[in-house]
């Protein structure tokens, strides 16, 4: 599959008018807001990795990851996907800070 997928309008009723993305234009034209940034009312991350393979929690490691940016329809207010990438995260190994041992049952001294 190519990455990015853009959708241009709603899969609803058509219309390519986005709430979050004429605010973003509106805000942009103020010069609050990067031209090279990216408004979605909601973005997702999933990541396609295997938290129980060999390595997956000993040592540090790229995985990819699925980002999708959804936004909401101007006309008829459908939230639908405007785009979806690939793009790479690094999970890295969690070091445990507390010693449960010495304070049985998580008690605050």
């Amino acid at each position: 599959m190519e990455y990015p997928k853009k959708f241009a309008c709603c899969p609803n009723c058509g219309s390519s008018v986005r709430v979050v993305e004429q605010e973003a234009l509106l805000e942009l034209s103020k010069g609050n807001v990067r031209p090279e940034g990216k408004p979605g009312v909601i973005t997702i991350e999933t990541a396609i990795f295997d938290p129980g393979a060999k390595g997956g929690i000993i040592m540090p490691r790229e995985f990819p990851v699925i980002r999708a940016r959804l936004d909401v329809c101007a006309d008829c207010g459908s939230l639908y996907c405007v785009e979806v990438d690939k793009v790479t995260g690094k999970a890295t190994p969690q070091i445990r800070r507390d010693d449960f041992r010495h304070n049985p049952g998580g008690i605050a001294s």
